[in-house]
């Protein structure tokens, strides 16, 4: 069975540092990053684990898993910041990389696993969502350790002496994976799962391969303990805070049928959109993928169990997600690494067959000129694309100016009520307390941040500090005033 070796895991782990953690903290935290990480600053704060807190609400709509890895990462350094809030996201990026890698060496050779890993680090799905503090980053993670824990399993001799690890290998990733992004997580693994499953046992006829799946992925104790867990969080959650089942139905059921949200996410997309959406994510790399499904085309790759898996993880994800009405470039990202993987055994089937047109002495030169050529040109215009484009096009640096100016408005001690606004982006980087509010409290004097509209209502209202001098390239509509009422 061959393996990564050593000096190519360093050489990916270089690779990961350069692409994802250098320049993470260069841009402000977006809205959607805001919602969990300002979450995780408040759950620090003792407001509260099960559910996420949100300036004295519940945030419903994801389980709270990301936010306990930012919380977990401002714990441990004991700082705020956005590169602390985005390093769980990055580090999920170097480690789905790292195993793609490892399956593509357990597959075929070292050469190949490196291929894959840096494919996987330099594609734009991986680039985009690894420097985000979402969840989609880790959620892409835990689906890859999954079903690599299956391939692992099917390689493996005897294949007794690994079911009981594998299988709880298989269901934590599982959990992990629920707990970041809820039920969809089953679509990438156990479904892969039983389907392999099911075409070895059935149709292959192969029972000792069908065995080992079902030893792994199914054995009863690993799949008990892990519906276990997965069911304790929504118990939890429901038992804190009962209106919680009404917002999973909003989100799972009418995302699914295309009712979410208003405006331009009230929409049913086609059913075939990631078609050319999984090709997107999976660029610069994806025709080298089309180029190695080319080369197996004689092969029958798909009587190996191992690939079959391969085939099974990417063909049941883009099903499952083609089925959402709802759809997104990073739906696709768990589905990215088997792509990547095939992208790598085309690109170095075209590299083999132009290294014997190369002297025989000097094939080791040229193969590492190759390599290093292709994704040092990757990596480096990625740095560059992290490093320099984007921070220049973030507008998110004014959000942060009105912040500061709050801060210093707003004596100590003192309550910042978030009036009609909901979650608000600028949350993360504000020093009071905050509290969503629909109503006015009694206590004066009072403290809001409001929108313009909102202060036409309320009397004795004092404007402190408005927005417009830093939010300039914002609508009127998001224009924020910072108001005392005495």
């Amino acid at each position: 069975m061959n393996r990564l070796t050593r000096l190519h895991t360093l050489l990916l782990l270089v690779a990961g540092v350069l692409c994802l953690l250098v320049f993470l903290g260069r841009r402000t935290l977006t809205e959607h990053e805001v919602f969990a990480a300002e979450p995780a600053r408040e759950m620090l704060a003792g407001h509260g684990w099960v559910l996420q807190p949100f300036a004295g609400e519940y945030r419903t709509k994801k389980p709270p898993g990301q936010s306990w890895l930012i919380a977990a990462s401002l714990a441990v350094t004991r700082s705020h910041s956005e590169w602390l809030a985005r390093l769980p996201s990055a580090l999920a990026g170097i480690g789905l990389a790292w195993t793609a890698a490892w399956v593509a060496a357990r597959l075929s050779t070292s050469r190949q696993g490196l291929i894959a890993g840096l494919m996987t680090l330099t594609c734009v799905g991986v680039q985009q969502r690894a420097n985000l503090a979402e969840a989609d980053m880790a959620l892409a993670f835990c689906v890859g350790v999954a079903n690599a824990t299956l391939i692992c399993t099917l390689r493996c001799r005897p294949l007794e002496a690994s079911k009981r690890a594998n299988a709880v290998c298989f269901w934590a990733m599982t959990v992990a994976g629920f707990m970041l992004k809820g039920p969809i997580v089953f679509g990438f693994t156990a479904l892969p799962a039983a389907v392999c499953w099911a075409v070895l046992r059935f149709a292959y006829k192969d029972r000792l391969a069908a065995s080992a799946i079902l030893r792994a992925a199914f054995w009863w104790p690993a799949v008990t303990l892990g519906m276990l867990a997965i069911l304790a969080w929504p118990a939890a959650a429901l038992y804190e805070y009962p209106s919680a089942l009404a917002q999973w139905k909003h989100e799972i059921v009418d995302r699914t049928t295309g009712e979410l949200g208003h405006g331009d996410e009230r929409r049913k997309d086609p059913i075939i959109a990631y078609l050319w959406l999984l090709p997107q994510s999976a660029l610069p790399w994806f025709p080298f993928a089309l180029v190695g499904a080319w080369l197996l085309r004689r092969s029958k790759p798909l009587r190996r169990p191992a690939n079959l898996l391969l085939a099974c993880w990417a063909g049941c994800g883009l099903v499952m997600v083609s089925l959402i009405a709802f759809k997104v470039l990073h739906y696709v990202l768990p589905i990215v690494a088997p792509v990547l993987i095939l992208a790598a055994f085309g690109f170095d089937q075209l590299l083999t067959r132009w290294l014997r047109s190369r002297p025989t002495s000097s094939r080791n030169a040229w193969t590492v000129a190759t390599i290093a050529g292709w994704f040092g040109l990757a990596i480096g215009g990625w740095m560059f694309f992290n490093g320099h484009i984007l921070p220049a096009k973030d507008a998110g640096g004014a959000v942060v100016r009105f912040a500061d100016a709050v801060n210093v408005a707003v004596p100590p001690g003192q309550t910042l009520y978030l009036y009609q606004l909901g979650e608000e982006r600028a949350s993360w980087y504000l020093s009071p307390a905050l509290k969503q509010v629909t109503d006015l409290p009694g206590q004066r004097p009072l403290y809001l941040l409001c929108k313009p509209a909102e202060v036409e209502s309320l009397s004795h209202a004092t404007v402190l500090l408005r927005a417009d001098p830093f939010l300039q390239r914002d609508p009127p509509s998001e224009q924020r005033l910072l108001v005392r009422i005495d």
